[in-house]
C-alpha cells in the first residue's frame, strides 16, 4: 500500500486535457467570446483532446482496478465530517 500512496505523491499535477479545452471555451462563452471559440472549434486541439482524455480515461480505469488488489487499511484519524 505504500507504493501505492509514494507514487499518488509523486505524480505530477495534471488536468485531462478535455476538461481543459471544455474550460476554456466555456470561459469564452461567458465573454461571449466568439472569435475564441470559432478558433477553437475549427483547431484540432479538440480531436487531440479527445484522443489524450480518452486515453487518460483508460489509464485511470486501470489504475482503480489496481487499487482493487489493494488490502484495506484501517485509518487512525477520524475523517472530516464524522
Amino acid at each position: 500500500m505504500k507504493e501505492v500512496v509514494d507514487a499518488l505523491l509523486a505524480a505530477p499535477e495534471y488536468t485531462n486535457p478535455a476538461i481543459a479545452l471544455a474550460s476554456k471555451l466555456m470561459e469564452a462563452e461567458t465573454r461571449g467570446d466568439k472569435e475564441t471559440i470559432d478558433r477553437i472549434s475549427r483547431s484540432v486541439a479538440i480531436e487531440n483532446a479527445i484522443i489524450d482524455g480518452e486515453r487518460e480515461g483508460n489509464a485511470v480505469v486501470n489504475a482503480l482496478a489496481s487499487c482493487g488488489h489493494a488490502p484495506p487499511v484501517a485509518s487512525k484519524t477520524v475523517p472530516v465530517g464524522f
